[in-house]
């Protein structure tokens, strides 16, 4: 039961999604960790360690970061589950960089001053978003041809989306 928690803890996708992660060996363990969150880890330890070293560029661009790195994964996750893209990890992967950043910038301004307008702005807008996505109808992959008979392709709700059918 342990191994199954950590296991989603690190992936957050049912087994049947894994193409959705990085397939690692830990211990000679198979482990899955999710695709976009690899990325978002990865550059928010490279924020501070940039930071650390005094290399302050990301800063000086911050209002770039905060207002324009989320928007490919939203754009890409938003597809997605409207089963439009079905995407790849290396997407995945970038995506989730540039929200490192973005999470990276909003830790920063929050602590640098709780109140700033941008951090609250962007943190609302983000939260709002995800929320409206997250209760879009759940046809992911499973809107996909390749997942089984009877189901919608991408290219019919592509179709379907662009001619406000969807």
């Amino acid at each position: 039961m342990a191994h199954k928690v950590w296991d989603y803890i690190l992936s957050h996708h049912d087994q049947e999604d894994y193409n959705r992660c990085f397939s690692v060996k830990v211990l000679g363990k198979r482990c899955y960790l999710c695709a976009r969150c690899s990325g978002w880890y990865l550059s928010f330890l490279l924020f501070w360690f940039l930071f650390l070293l005094n290399i302050d560029f990301l800063i000086k661009y911050s209002l770039v970061i905060l207002y324009f790195f989320p928007v490919p994964a939203l754009i890409d996750w938003g597809l997605h589950k409207l089963g439009v893209w079905e995407g790849k990890n290396s997407t995945r992967f970038a995506s989730g960089f540039l929200i490192g950043f973005t999470f990276a910038q909003l830790t920063y301004i929050f602590f640098k001053n709780p109140l700033n307008f941008h951090f609250w702005v962007v943190t609302l807008t983000f939260v709002s978003t995800v929320a409206v996505i997250w209760k879009m109808k759940p046809e992911g992959p499973k809107a996909f041809a390749s997942r089984g008979p009877g189901r919608k392709s991408c290219k019919s709700n592509a179709k379907k989306l662009v001619s406000g059918g969807l």
